[in-house]
């Protein structure tokens, strides 16, 4: 135990941790919450040669049973820079599951196109289920400045997210296409399924459903 706790040293540990032995187990308790995301997030240790997988302690642990806890990491790519912020990083990323963190090049904000955020997902519960998708536009004229944004809600009615995008000079056709694409993206990335998807356009509807053919203004998004 003690070539073992000289071991962890080298690791750096800000604070002070606990180490004992649990039927062949080694049983960590840390004080302070980053030296546990820390050994956490690390997924896998190597002492002595010998590999050493991290298994989180929870109330209903069992050392007969495989851990239905996973980390898994998800990237946020093209969020508008004042939305750069953990805040709205944790926000978003409790769709998915519990986030612990993010990586360096976020916290530093050396990479403005996107941010990675680490996520605790428990594999038996059931993944985000969306009743309606509602699709949105703002556009006037044959082409001009065009905006849009789509608002999910739940099977019971309520609201699980929402955003409003600038998409450039367009038509009212590419408003209702670009906010679509952008909604069913951000769903597919982050494991939401949906019912329904709702718009007031019959003509991306026919579209969407190859009942009509595609414009070529809208080859680069359908």
């Amino acid at each position: 135990m003690e070539a073992l706790c000289k071991e962890f040293q080298k690791i750096g540990f800000v604070a002070s941790y606990m180490v004992g032995i649990l039927d062949y187990h080694l049983l960590m308790k840390f004080d302070y919450e980053e030296d546990y995301l820390c050994v956490w997030c690390c997924g896998f240790w190597t002492i002595f040669g010998f590999g050493m997988q991290i298994i989180k302690w929870t109330l209903d642990f069992c050392l007969d049973s495989e851990t239905p806890l996973a980390l898994i990491w998800i990237s946020l790519d093209q969020l508008p820079r004042h939305l750069f912020h953990k805040v709205v990083f944790f926000a978003i990323g409790r769709l998915v599951g519990e986030p612990l963190k993010i990586d360096i090049s976020t916290t530093n904000g050396t990479r403005p196109s996107k941010a990675m955020v680490c996520i605790e997902l428990d594999l038996l519960k059931p993944r985000i289920h969306l009743g309606r998708i509602v699709n949105s536009d703002k556009a006037s004229g044959n082409l001009s400045k065009i905006g849009g944004g789509e608002i999910a809600r739940d099977p019971s009615g309520n609201v699980a997210f929402g955003f409003v995008k600038f998409f450039g000079s367009g038509t009212n056709l590419q408003t209702k296409a670009n906010a679509l694409l952008h909604g069913t993206r951000f769903c597919y990335s982050h494991l939401i399924h949906w019912e329904t998807i709702e718009m007031d356009s019959k003509a991306l509807l026919d579209i969407v459903n190859q009942k009509s053919s595609i414009p070529w203004q809208l080859d680069e998004v359908i």
